[in-house]
């Protein structure tokens, strides 16, 4: 029997086979699919990606500076990397296909989480300050991305007496 795709014969015996497989191997390869992002946003992405761990941290060490108070409680300091790092990975998402929409949207699911809960709104714009802060300066897709969910917020960002 030739060969099979699966348990279906491809062709009915080993030479029909061969000469199936050989047609296809001397036809052209078909084009590649079309980049779903610009090069240059494809290229912050990676960046993005490269350094998400070092990005997510330094901002995070500016949450600390700037709120002493998260370090007293270790529950607050890991929601704060999380949170940080979550919103790295939504801006890079956005960043990637071009749509802001990621951003906006994940801006009101944030807010909607904290509503009633430390820390208040004003977190949210603040992680975006924070983001940043700490992006390499050459990124303007994500930091384009950036102002659009800074824009998306209710609440301005807050000051150093946020925890205290």
């Amino acid at each position: 029997m030739g060969p099979r795709a699966g348990s279906r014969p491809l062709a009915p015996d080993f030479a029909s086979g061969a000469d199936l497989l050989l047609s296809l191997a001397n036809e052209p390869a078909p084009a590649p699919p079309e980049p779903a992002a610009a090069p240059e946003q494809i290229a912050e992405v990676r960046v993005l990606s490269r350094k998400h761990e070092k990005l997510a941290e330094e901002a995070t060490q500016g949450a600390f500076a700037s709120w002493p108070a998260i370090r007293d409680s270790d529950a607050a300091m890991r929601a704060t990397r999380k949170d940080l790092a979550a919103t790295l990975r939504v801006l890079a998402a956005a960043t990637l296909v071009a749509d802001p929409a990621i951003v906006t949207d994940d801006v009101q699911w944030f807010e909607a989480v904290l509503t009633g809960h430390a820390p208040p709104l004003a977190f949210v714009p603040s992680a975006f300050d924070l983001l940043a802060g700490v992006l390499p300066a050459e990124l303007a897709h994500s930091r384009e991305t950036i102002r659009s969910g800074k824009d998306a917020c209710s609440e301005p960002g807050h000051g150093t007496e946020y925890f205290s």
